[in-house]
């Protein structure tokens, strides 16, 4: 790892969107500034490359993000706790695939983008 030491602002996580693209590395955020302190950057990636490639990350980072209204209606349509844990108890004694078929289900009626 790369002992760069830089400064961004982004109205959205800067470290999430380095994370979406795979570049892990280390940082702090500070509220009071809107700056994010990025370090320990891999290596293979430089400060420039991130510079110039922001904007675009971010964006794809965004896109990807599934919609609040998506996840709120997987939220309410997924069967209880009490009722999944039952299905994966049955799941693993009857040799079945109940529980995994209604997660899917409810997923499949609400894609994310």
């Amino acid at each position: 790892m790369s002992k760069i030491l830089f400064t961004m602002t982004s109205d959205v996580s800067v470290l999430d969107v380095l994370n979406h693209q795979k570049i892990y590395c280390a940082g702090r955020y500070f509220s009071e500034t809107g700056l994010t302190e990025i370090e320990n950057v891999p290596d293979g990636h430089t400060e420039q490359e991130i510079r110039d490639n922001f904007e675009t990350w971010k964006q794809e980072f965004i896109n990807y993000q599934p919609t609040k209204a998506i996840l709120e209606t997987r939220r309410y349509s997924y069967p209880a706790m009490q009722d999944q844990l039952d299905m994966m108890y049955h799941d693993e004694v009857d040799g079945t695939t109940t529980f995994k078929d209604a997660i899917k289900a409810v997923k499949d009626a609400n894609p994310k983008p």
